[in-house]
């Protein structure tokens, strides 16, 4: 089977609010990664690194946090 290119396809952009509720929604009455990544047409990875970068970014600003309150006490 072959397709037609019907115009030029671009790079999506996602802000911070939309990837949260794509990744938040994993899970939600039963929803795999699988069925959200197809749900939103994007790859399962993208729902993984999402994920993956929010835990390491919450986790990065938790230390800088306390560690400046350690600080002044």
């Amino acid at each position: 089977m072959r397709s037609a290119v019907l115009g030029v396809e671009r790079r999506r952009r996602w802000s911070d609010e939309e990837k949260l509720a794509i990744v938040s929604s994993v899970g939600i009455d039963g929803a795999t990664v699988t069925q959200v990544s197809q749900r939103h047409e994007v790859s399962r990875q993208q729902v993984y690194a999402t994920r993956r970068d929010w835990v390491i970014q919450n986790k990065t600003i938790a230390y800088i946090a306390t560690s400046i309150l350690c600080r002044y006490r």
